[in-house]
């Protein structure tokens, strides 16, 4: 009894003492680029209209892959920062290669959002969007689109990269003030 509570009033004087960092440290994006904390990821939304192969290369240009997308509360992060940049229905990272569905960066397809009705990538629409218009309650809903499209059919896109890392594996002495 007296051993663990000896341990647990050291416990407490090295809590008051250091500060300790998260062993896989505190992520952080440049400035014009949101954080999402649960992926650990950056992401910006670009407005330029472009065809997904162009947002696909400008992506890979930033060292970033279009945004991928794994949960529902992703989907929503990204249909709110669609909403918030007035962005036009983003392009994602989805694609239809060979009859199968794959995201850019090759991850697994293990979430695959609410298509909209009749828009399950087919008929040589073999890309994706997120559409992030909130007339009609339409917002969230991905739709499949020709890859090569250009012009007004065009969309924004999302860009998504590696969050970077402030400290890692740090346990710093408090100052004494």
């Amino acid at each position: 009894m007296k051993i663990e509570l000896a341990c647990i009033v050291l416990c407490l004087v090295c809590m008051q003492n250091f500060i300790f960092v998260d062993g896989q440290g505190a992520p952080s994006c440049d400035s014009d680029w949101t954080l999402y904390r649960p992926t650990r990821k950056c992401y910006k939304v670009f407005t330029e209209r472009t065809s997904w192969n162009d947002a696909n290369v400008k992506c890979q240009q930033l060292h970033a892959t279009l945004a991928t997308i794994h949960s529902v509360f992703e989907n929503n992060f990204l249909t709110e920062l669609a909403y918030d940049t007035s962005a036009s229905d983003p392009w994602i990272g989805l694609i239809n290669t060979n009859g199968g569905l794959s995201w850019v960066d090759g991850s697994a397809v293990d979430y695959q959002g609410s298509w909209w009705p009749q828009h399950p990538l087919s008929n040589g629409k073999n890309c994706a969007l997120l559409i992030g218009d909130r007339t009609d309650n339409k917002e969230g809903w991905w739709f499949d689109q020709d890859c090569n499209t250009v012009g007004q059919a065009a969309s924004a896109y999302f860009c998504m990269k590696n969050a970077g890392i402030t400290k890692a594996n740090v346990i710093e002495k408090k100052s004494s003030s």
